[in-house]
């Protein structure tokens, strides 16, 4: 029969060990990174996708974080410059 001692170790592994997936699951959540597209034919009501891009850098850059690409495209929808 375990002790108190053993109880009490093994209950701090598991809240470790449900810690740490917990981090583990955030950070793989945080990886993934948005594009958001500008062009001149765009509408900032849009929501700054390739088939929908906003109209301005501001707009895309409001709507960005850290890590996230922002392109300007050109009339016919290709992506000619990248806002860093």
């Amino acid at each position: 029969m375990p002790d108190r001692w053993e109880k009490f170790l093994v209950s701090r592994a598991l809240i470790m060990a449900r810690a740490f997936v917990g981090l583990l699951l955030t950070a793989s959540a945080g990886v993934s990174a948005n594009t958001w597209y500008v062009a001149a034919s765009g509408r900032n009501s849009n929501p700054c996708t390739l088939s929908k891009p906003c109209a301005t850098i501001e707009r895309a850059s409001s709507l960005a974080r850290p890590g996230d690409g922002r392109f300007v495209t050109n009339a016919s929808g290709t992506p000619t410059a990248a806002i860093t």
